[in-house]
């Protein structure tokens, strides 16, 4: 707009002259008045001239800014770009984000499932161990003092060694003589530890009135008879009857070690010099 104005008054100024010096004051101007347009008018060429040069380093500016402008452009852009690169990677992470967090989730469950097998299974474990050392147990209190009583009759009658010997080839006055010692000390255990006492008050060879087997199995009958009626017969055997067993008491280590070893008589070995 300015440079607009300065080129009409450059115009004007030029004509003004013009018709000054060729129409030869025609103009009815002041004397001297074609100096003082001259001057006028290479001042306005002049303020031109700055014109155009403010307006040239005005345009070089605005091309610099526009270079600027369009390299920030260029680069926000790019930054737009990365940006949305970003969001898309921070989605992909999200999604694989829930994705190991519903694995997790799953895994979680499964060991839960898992545990909570294993640890019924092992209640289960638990019990039946508690089962086998209760029948263990059992088992023990009723077969330690068998042990016990067989242990008395090796100890002290050699029952073991005299029913266990092949007795084949050995004359019967060795088979008597081994037997009263056997006898004396089995005896000795069972009058010792055990209250035997005849299970018949009868004699041997008397005539007993039996009773029916289905009803009373304290007399073995023998022969051809009816089952389920009373019979007469003749009294074989008395029968024995125990009213008590009392062994001596063993120590907890001794019964321990009787129960897992079952030995009933240890091995014997002499040093010989």
């Amino acid at each position: 707009m300015r440079g607009s104005v300065l080129n009409f008054i450059a115009f004007l100024l030029v004509i003004l002259t013009i018709l000054q010096l060729v129409g030869q004051n025609s103009l009815n101007l002041p004397a001297n008045c074609e100096t003082y347009l001259l001057f006028a008018t290479l001042v306005v060429l002049l303020l031109l001239q700055l014109d155009t040069f403010l307006l040239s380093k005005q345009h070089v500016n605005l091309r610099k800014l526009a270079g600027s402008y369009t390299g920030m452009q260029t680069e926000l852009e790019q930054l737009q770009g990365k940006l949305r690169d970003e969001k898309m990677h921070t989605t992909e992470l999200k999604a694989r984000l829930n994705k190991v967090a519903v694995q997790v989730e799953e895994t979680k469950q499964d060991y839960a499932q898992q545990l909570q097998q294993a640890q019924a299974k092992l209640q289960r474990l638990k019990n039946e161990f508690a089962q086998l050392e209760q029948q263990a147990a059992q088992q023990g209190a009723t077969e330690l003092p068998a042990l016990q009583l067989l242990s008395l009759l090796q100890h002290n009658g050699r029952l073991i060694d005299f029913v266990m010997e092949d007795i084949t080839g050995i004359e019967d006055q060795q088979v008597v003589a081994a037997a009263r010692v056997v006898h004396a000390g089995c005896r000795e255990v069972l009058c010792k530890y055990v209250e035997i006492h005849p299970l018949r008050d009868e004699e041997e060879g008397q005539s007993i009135v039996a009773p029916q087997e289905e009803v009373d199995r304290t007399v073995e009958i023998m022969g051809e008879h009816d089952l389920a009626a009373t019979t007469t017969a003749t009294l074989l055997h008395r029968g024995w009857k125990s009213h008590g067993i009392h062994l001596p008491t063993l120590t907890a280590d001794r019964q321990q070690f009787m129960l897992e070893t079952q030995v009933l008589y240890p091995a014997q070995a002499e040093v010989r010099s």
